[in-house]
């Protein structure tokens, strides 16, 4: 059996997109136990600035995106699939933290089963990203012995 070999450049890449991914979980738990609505307007708004440039990084030429194509051309129907989501996400978050400033005053509660799913939603993408990037680099491709 062969493994993938994975170069400086990859692992450099790999480490700079897990970090990112921490900090996004990081947020993300935040959220998900955020009681009070300025810390929900709070960190929304921190998603709202770190996504894009989370998104770009990944799709940029020293990202996720170009990773997978060169390593794996025929998963690219999943890293489509992933990108589509982009867009979407930050659209779901910009709307929910639209959502939470017109509650003024008043508690999470009202918007509290969208905040669980628009944190259900991230964590499911980047764990889908995380699959990925291992299956693509870390696990056997196979081959001749």
């Amino acid at each position: 059996m062969e493994t993938t070999s994975v170069s400086s450049v990859e692992k450099s890449t790999v480490e700079e997109i897990l970090e990112r991914h921490g900090t996004l979980l990081g947020l993300l738990g935040s959220l998900r136990d955020a009681e009070e609505l300025a810390s929900v307007v709070e960190l929304l708004s921190m998603l709202l600035v770190f996504l894009p440039t989370h998104f770009a990084h990944e799709e940029g030429p020293e990202g996720l995106v170009p990773l997978i194509r060169t390593r794996a051309p025929g998963r690219e129907r999943e890293v489509r699939a992933l990108l589509d989501e982009h867009a979407s996400i930050l659209t779901d978050v910009s709307a929910l933290l639209a959502q939470a400033r017109s509650c003024g005053e008043g508690s999470v509660a009202s918007i509290q089963a969208e905040i669980q799913s628009a944190v259900r939603r991230l964590l499911s993408h980047e764990e889908r990203e995380s699959e990925l990037i291992s299956d693509v680099l870390y696990t056997d491709i196979g081959g001749s012995d």
